[in-house]
């Protein structure tokens, strides 16, 4: 790569600089022929004031116009020896030692010139790298300020919803709508909810007063063209729907509480809500959110499809697979599932207890000991491929802190499948499968 300095112009070759080297010079010499006339050179005096002017100029612009100064200057000598207006022997030393002056300023003047011109390139590339890091700050903190506005309006994550949900499924068993008030004030602060009123619905109706409500929502309208779309599709009706807004629906969006086997638990139907979370992404969360509270209620009979296939595997991590199986098949959100297999190593156990005291509330894990060795089935929802990689880099990073071990030195291989339209228990069969365990 060529140097940054070789492309810069040079101020020695500019044509400013050959007319000041050609005047400077010959002013001296007029000076000097006025000022002392019978020894115009100071051959005679103490110093020779006359090399003053290429030495100056070979420090401003270099040895080129030094050289060409000391060439004006012997020029001058031989046309005044000519005209008789000197007399005396040609000066050897006296030129040649002017020469010598004149390189070593040159010289000098030529490496602080290639010192400044890095310097100022240096500069420029700093100061066009700090432009760069405004910029990016200024959109840094564009993008804090978004965040935090994000943050306030929606200070809960979807994971941290669906475990709020499962506890409180849990905590209201035997219910109707286990504990249908929580649900309400989760469903406002997730999804931004003002007006709203939660519906139980069995045998093809719906109770017309709320079990739950936020605000003072009215009776359910069961005639209504979002309730009725609602009803019909089994999916969330919104008033953005096709031909929604047209039929003059009191309701902002209605959405379903539907299990697995596609029976309507409850309606959620919305009178009030900010616009700016009228969205997709938004009703999409609702959406989960209520199929997941649903699957929750319903989940016994899916949950034991899967226990008869492999009877050890723990109930609530059965019933967990089938519900974001079905989330997978109604918004595309991914679920994923790691297969951690320990193998014959002295620590195992050390590095087994280590990764069980490392998992997140969210994720589930089923311990199986089978007669390949002990094996870690981890579920991880709403994943996709970049948190699987993230999950397997923090496994990775924990072990390496405690033990100064990798997943291969410390004898952990992992296996990855996500669900998809296949049926959960295949896919979940088909990871053992993998990880050397008879279901």
């Amino acid at each position: 790569m060529q140097d940054p300095t070789l492309s810069m112009d040079r101020s020695g070759t500019s044509l400013t600089s050959w007319l000041e080297t050609i005047a400077i010079t010959l002013a001296a010499v007029a000076l000097c022929f006025w000022a002392r006339p019978a020894d115009p050179f100071f051959l005679g005096a103490g110093f020779p004031w006359l090399i003053f002017a290429p030495a100056l100029l070979a420090l401003r612009y270099g040895v080129v116009q030094g050289v060409v100064s000391t060439g004006l200057l012997l020029a001058a000598w031989v046309i005044a020896g000519e005209r008789g207006m000197i007399e005396g022997v040609f000066p050897k030393l006296y030129f040649l030692g002017t020469l010598i002056l004149v390189m070593v300023c040159g010289q000098f003047c030529s490496v602080w010139q290639t010192r400044l011109r890095r310097l100022d390139y240096v500069y420029r590339q700093l100061d066009g790298r700090i432009a760069t890091l405004t910029r990016r700050h200024y959109l840094m903190r564009l993008s804090h300020d978004r965040l935090e506005q994000d943050l306030i309006g929606r200070p809960m994550t979807l994971r941290s919803a669906l475990a709020e949900v499962r506890r409180l499924i849990s905590e209201g068993a035997g219910q109707a709508l286990p504990g249908a008030p929580q649900l309400m004030r989760l469903l406002v602060q997730s999804c931004q909810l003002e007006v709203a009123g939660l519906h139980r619905a069995a045998a093809g109706s719906i109770d017309p007063v709320a079990a739950a409500r936020i605000g003072e929502p009215g009776s359910l309208r069961s005639d209504d063209p979002l309730v009725r779309a609602c009803l019909e599709t089994g999916a969330l009706a919104h008033v953005q729907t096709q031909g929604a807004a047209d039929a003059g629906s009191a309701y902002l969006a209605v959405a379903p509480a539907c299990d697995g086997e596609g029976r309507t638990l409850a309606v959620l139907a919305v009178e009030q809500m900010p616009f700016f979370s009228l969205h997709e992404e938004n009703l999409q969360t609702l959406s989960v959110l209520l199929g997941y509270y649903a699957d929750g209620i319903g989940r016994i009979t899916a949950g034991q499809v899967i226990r008869e296939l492999m009877p050890a595997c723990p109930l609530p991590f059965a019933e967990e697979l089938v519900r974001l199986h079905r989330i997978w098949m109604t918004v595309r959100v991914p679920t994923t599932l790691i297969g951690l297999q320990f193998g014959n190593h002295p620590e195992r156990d050390a590095y087994a207890e280590a990764l069980r005291r490392n998992i997140r509330d969210l994720d589930m894990v089923w311990e199986i000991q089978g007669d390949a060795g002990l094996v870690f089935a981890v579920m991880l929802p709403l994943s996709g491929r970049a948190a699987v990689d993230g999950y397997l880099t923090r496994i990775e990073g924990l072990l390496r802190d405690k033990f100064g071990k990798t997943l291969d030195a410390a004898r952990v291989i992992p296996y990855v499948v996500q669900l998809d339209d296949e049926r959960p228990a295949i896919t979940l069969m088909l990871l053992l499968e993998h990880c050397g365990v008879k279901p």
